[in-house]
């Protein structure tokens, strides 16, 4: 698991930095923020494309649901340097790729 797991991690934090590069390099806290919490992310990824049943998967939706809304408090409550406007974008990004993971999640269980 150690591999995909972090293949995973790698492309979202590929995602979020080919939109916010110079956002993510001006602010180490949220580039620590992005990498801890891809890697959460990536985990229950995997973790819901090795379930056996539809009952794992719908706790493993759940357990990212919860790290979702957990992404959401926590970068609200970060206390970043730079604009609202700038911290605004990184939030809007990272529940876009979230939830844009959560519907090519089928693909990815596909391609393991």
């Amino acid at each position: 698991m150690a591999g995909k797991w972090e293949d995973v991690r790698d492309a979202i934090i590929g995602a979020v930095e080919a939109r916010a590069k110079k956002f993510l390099d001006d602010n180490k806290a949220a580039r620590d923020f992005l990498r801890e919490r891809a890697e959460r992310l990536a985990k229950v990824t995997i973790l819901y494309a090795e379930a056996k049943d539809s009952a794992q998967r719908d706790i493993l939706m759940k357990d990212a649901a919860i790290v979702k809304q957990a992404m959401e408090n926590e970068l609200a409550a970060l206390a970043l340097t730079g604009s609202a406007a700038a911290k605004s974008l990184f939030g809007q990004l990272l529940s876009v790729l979230f939830d844009g993971l959560l519907k090519v999640l089928p693909a990815i269980v596909a391609a393991l």
